[in-house]
């Protein structure tokens, strides 16, 4: 997964953001919440075609599940 370093939502505190690559956004994102996450963001499709998710762990730390769309070569 590719990182970057974005500012932060005027309404939100600075703050890191975790990307777990995942092959199946929705069922990552079950499994999560059996296990005691709570969703924030719903798993979503992004205007590329890529998938993501941003849930809360049981200890407070947010997380995001994603899947990318693998680009056609130009």
């Amino acid at each position: 997964i590719g990182g970057g370093i974005w500012p932060a939502p005027p309404q939100a505190p600075n703050f890191v953001q975790l990307f777990v690559a995942v092959p199946d956004v929705p069922a990552a994102a079950q499994k999560a919440q059996e296990l005691g996450a709570r969703v924030l963001i719903p798993p979503t499709t992004l205007p590329e075609g890529d998938q993501m998710a941003v849930l809360l762990d049981p200890q407070g730390m947010s997380f995001a599940l994603c899947r990318a769309i693998p680009q056609s070569p130009a």
